[in-house]
């Protein structure tokens, strides 16, 4: 204010309610002719939400020069920067690894690119992680209403200052005329987001297979006598029947043989009795792809505002029915898993949807569904808990862009959706996902969640073909990645047997990646090694993963 700046003291919060889940609080600051008044909230997980009113202090507009809001992180956990937008598969993202010496501006949203984040003015992104796959900081916000957004100022900057890596918000720019009071909300949390479940890494992955059948696709329409789905694919949770008075009854036949199927695999494939296409598994859009049911009354009431121009919103009312029907699906129908394709950062334009807002120019500023989404996650989770379905039973699928504030209360995430023609590329696989991108992305530990890999290859040559999905087998093996779906079944899709026999799954098991193994290492730096240990066994038990990361010559 006034060319001087000044630092505003954050006093120690109120607590204004307390549950075995939640906390909510109450704080206020002052300084620089402004006020502050915050009220949040923090949860189970220990993500922290905040809504902050800043005003004038008098009530007089007042010109404020700048405004930024900083969160500083020790060096040696912020090693690494991840920050996703919009664009879905090919979303303008970053995720590297830092310069550790580099002092100063290390990251700006610029970098990442201003028109990549698809705002009418400025460059928010929703979403900057710093950390390493042991611990780090993570902010999101669905929008940036209460901001000052401007094209010429980065809404994020990230610094190095001294040995503290400090994470910038933009909220004010340039200068401006404070006329009023304006509200902002933003939320942060510790990562990992969790532990890891107890034999997390044969089961902690997830496939789609039951857009349509066997849960759609398969009954005759008695009114028109066709398939109610006649082609593609539905989002349809209720069993196929217009008429709800049938559902109980099909789902106890879906259930008889959903039951039975994992019964008769769960003892010797924990991954496998719940996913593959059959009644106790089924697949969703999370994002558009039609209705969730097949009540038209229902969305005829509600439709336009839980599925804004095609895309769902996950509003409190969708929530709730949704939940209506995935608590009837599991303990009436059998189905002990789901699968979300499409899990992406969403942006809304429309004033219907409730998370856009209006510039002084008319213009309305998008904004994201995803706090809304860890809503969804948050009461599935709930719902499945409720059932005995926990840990293993939810997957989405995020190529590039998750869901980040949902992922406490996802299992695993399938990424790499990018098909290769390996043909006539020059590039392969790992050249698309580098070891930094891997190392800032897509670690397990570094969420606690599971990660797994799609594996799309176009070629004619089966060997080739092989040798490529091999090549990634290994690859994401070094990243602790062991159930994938994707790959060669018979020796990459599942943990191999000499792995698992020499103890991979025990719950003591300890990773060391290879960017930080001080025991096994190599003067190349193309060769990879990583190093998984089982403590407490005498010298304790070790196994290598080694990876010549250059393609082209042999090490």
């Amino acid at each position: 204010i006034g060319g001087v700046e000044t630092s505003i003291p954050m006093g120690k919060p109120t607590i204004t309610e307390r549950t075995d889940w939640r906390i909510r609080f109450t704080g206020t600051a002052e300084g620089a002719g402004l006020t502050f008044a915050a009220t949040g909230w923090m949860e189970q997980d220990g993500m922290v939400g905040v809504e902050l009113i800043y005003a004038p202090k008098d009530g007089q507009p007042l010109t404020v020069d700048a405004l930024r809001i900083e969160y500083p992180v020790a060096g040696d956990v912020a090693e690494c920067l991840a920050s996703v937008g919009p664009g879905n598969n090919f979303a303008a993202m970053t995720a590297t690894v830092l310069p550790a010496q580099k002092q100063g501006r290390l990251w700006t949203t610029f970098d990442t690119g201003r028109p990549g984040a698809q705002m009418q003015v400025g460059s928010f992104y929703p979403h900057v992680w710093l950390g390493n796959e042991r611990r780090g900081f993570q902010w999101w916000a669905d929008s940036d209403k209460g901001w000052f957004p401007d094209n010429d100022i980065p809404a994020h900057e990230v610094t190095r200052d001294g040995s503290a890596v400090v994470l910038i918000n933009h909220i004010i720019g340039k200068p401006v005329q404070l006329s009023g009071a304006r509200t902002m909300a933003f939320t942060w949390i510790a990562s990992p987001f969790k532990p890891l479940p107890k034999g997390w890494r044969m089961f902690a992955a997830t496939e789609d297979g039951t857009f349509s059948v066997p849960h759609r696709g398969t009954r005759i329409n008695p009114k028109t006598g066709k398939k109610y789905l006649q082609r593609g694919i539905a989002n349809w949770i209720n069993p196929e029947s217009y008429d709800p008075a049938e559902w109980g009854t099909l789902w106890a036949e879906q259930k008889a043989k959903a039951d039975a199927f994992v019964q008769q695999r769960r003892a010797f494939d924990l991954f496998g009795a719940r996913s593959s296409v059959f009644w106790q598994h089924m697949s969703f859009q999370l994002i558009g792809w039609g209705r969730k049911s097949m009540e038209d009354d229902v969305f005829k009431y509600f439709g336009d505002e839980w599925l804004d121009k095609g895309l769902d919103t996950w509003n409190p009312s969708y929530r709730d029915y949704a939940m209506h029907l995935l608590n009837r699906a599991f303990s009436e129908g059998g189905v002990v898993s789901t699968y979300w394709d499409l899990s992406f950062p969403i942006l809304f334009a429309s004033p219907l949807s409730g998370l856009s807002y209006q510039l002084p120019d008319g213009r309305w500023q998008p904004g994201y569904n995803t706090l809304n989404c860890r809503r969804f996650f948050q009461r599935l989770w709930a719902v499945q808990d409720a059932n005995g379905l926990n840990p293993g039973c939810t997957g989405t699928h995020s190529t590039q862009a998750y869901i980040f504030p949902a992922l406490p209360w996802i299992d695993a995430v399938l990424d790499g959706e990018r098909d290769w023609n390996i043909d006539v590329s020059d590039q392969d696989w790992v050249d698309y996902y580098p070891k930094e991108r891997m190392r800032a992305m897509s670690v397990p530990h570094t969420w606690g969640v599971g990660i797994c890999w799609m594996s799309n290859f176009s070629t004619n040559d089966a060997t080739k073909k092989l040798r490529a999905k091999t090549s990634q087998a290994e690859y994401v093996w070094m990243h602790d990645s062991w159930i994938n779906p994707y790959l060669v079944y018979a020796t990459a899709a599942r943990m191999p047997d000499t792995i698992l026999d020499w103890g991979m799954n025990n719950p003591d098991v300890t990773y060391t990646p290879y960017w930080r193994n001080p025991h096994v290492t190599s003067k190349d730096p193309e060769l990879l090694v990583s190093l998984w240990t089982i403590p407490g066994e005498g010298a304790a038990r070790v196994l290598l993963g080694i990876f010549n990361y250059n393609r082209k010559t042999a090490k």
